[in-house]
């Protein structure tokens, strides 16, 4: 068995060893690990393609990316392309366009460019919110053992001002998860540090686990937060 600090690297030294051997074999974690490996998966793929599928790797962007836009025609070009940025920051997420050789150099009327950019966030419908905020007070104002806990989220959402501004008036014990935990204020005395449950190095789950509300703020719902 030999490590990789890497799984890049370790696709491809994989690869090379199958390559001689007949066969090879990689374990790493999901996720985050699998993504960085599947590069090397495709490039052991690429020689296969036969049929020459170009649009594979749209197919692949597709399934990352909040939207994708392929530009082969010079008219609807401008509008695709700004449809496609407004995403990507409404988002916060990454975007695909692909953009054809033969219109890389080409030009187009410059009457797009009069028209900014709609990156207005979409607001809620209002009863909807009326009723999500009068159920959490409800909840809040009863409550006698409640806690925050932050996410990374918190910055994509540019909510980090508020929820800071938030912990300080209610006083609220307050814990990050692991990407967020930079987040928080940590100076006010009711910020505890990140909480892992009892894998952390400061075990808060005496509290948490009878805690009567929890305002899980901007979280980022996956086992992959590492």
């Amino acid at each position: 068995m030999d490590w990789k600090l890497y799984e890049l690297n370790a696709g491809y030294a994989a690869d090379e060893y199958g390559r001689i051997k007949g066969i090879f074999a990689l374990f790493t974690t999901y996720g985050v690990g699998e993504l960085s490996f599947i590069n090397t998966v495709a490039s052991c793929y690429s020689p296969q393609l036969g049929g020459r599928d170009l649009y594979v790797h749209v197919d692949i962007y597709g399934r990352f990316a909040v939207v994708q836009a392929s530009v082969f025609d010079l008219e609807p070009a401008p509008g695709l392309t700004d449809r496609t940025l407004e995403q990507c920051v409404k988002e916060s997420r990454p975007i695909y366009v692909e953009l054809s050789s033969n219109i890389v150099e080409a030009k187009v009327h410059s009457n797009s460019l009069s028209r900014s950019l709609d990156i207005s966030i979409p607001s809620n419908p209002q009863n909807l919110e009326n009723e999500v905020a009068d159920r959490s007070l409800n909840r809040i104002y009863i409550s006698r053992r409640p806690y925050m806990l932050v996410d990374e989220l918190a910055d994509l959402d540019g909510i980090v001002q508020e929820i800071n501004k938030f912990a300080r008036t209610t006083s609220f014990l307050t814990f990050g998860l692991t990407f967020g935990g930079g987040t928080i204020n940590g100076a006010p005395p009711t910020y505890h540090g990140v909480h892992a449950s009892k894998l952390g190095s400061l075990d808060f789950t005496s509290y948490t686990d009878s805690a009567d509300v929890v305002l899980d703020l901007s979280p980022l719902l996956s086992d992959t937060n590492t």
